[in-house]
């Protein structure tokens, strides 16, 4: 019951940080429900600048990645939604990944979770406009040793991949530190998670910055 707890609390001081909500789910336990507000380092009272936004960042190209992209076509795929998540190692992982790679940025749609088997994709839209950049992270649960993240145009799993993660394992980033990845115009897009070696649940969450003064 103490363990349970301390993780509570630690959950929503996290969220309070970026400004997630926490509500009590059923059996007590707090959850996340959604963000929509800045990072850390996006506060006027923050002594710490948001790190810069790259001019275009290149897409990572791991032909395995792709390759398991394509293959996912093979399973029914699912839906990125936004929804309450337990309080759990994942979420606090997420959310401390945020705060470094997702510095000064905006959350767009809450934490977002599915239940994903091997090989299975699930997706989330998203509308740019011309100049808005993205970063995404995601993380793989128990059990999922390994997720590719993909922003892609059009729809998964045939669309043009403008963005895709480099890290390896359950921990999977487009953008992050080295600079979001930018739109170069306005257009249609879906963030996409690949379970590519074991199944469980993948939690994800999207981030945008403004597109940088001229």
């Amino acid at each position: 019951m103490a363990s349970s707890l301390a993780l509570a609390l630690a959950v929503a001081s996290s969220c309070a940080v970026i400004g997630c909500k926490v509500s009590t789910g059923a059996r007590g336990k707090a959850v996340p429900v959604g963000s929509a507000a800045p990072v850390p380092g996006a506060t006027a009272t923050s002594v710490e600048e948001p790190r810069a936004v790259a001019p275009g960042e290149k897409a990572v190209v791991d032909p395995q990645g792709i390759e398991a992209l394509r293959a996912s076509g093979a399973l029914p795929a699912l839906a990125l939604g936004e929804v309450a998540i337990p309080t759990g190692l994942t979420t606090l992982a997420l959310l401390d990944t945020a705060r470094t790679e997702a510095r000064g940025l905006v959350g767009v749609g809450g934490i977002r979770a599915v239940q994903l088997l091997e090989g299975q994709r699930a997706a989330a839209p998203l509308t740019l406009a011309a100049g808005d950049c993205v970063t995404v992270i995601a993380h793989g649960g128990l059990g999922v040793r390994e997720v590719d993240l993909f922003v892609v145009e059009g729809a998964a799993p045939d669309g043009a991949v403008l963005g895709q993660d480099g890290v390896g394992g359950p921990l999977a980033i487009v953008g992050g530190q080295a600079g979001c990845l930018r739109s170069a115009s306005a257009r249609a897009v879906e963030v996409v998670v690949v379970a590519r070696k074991g199944a469980g649940s993948v939690l994800a969450a999207i981030f945008q910055a403004p597109p940088s003064p001229r």
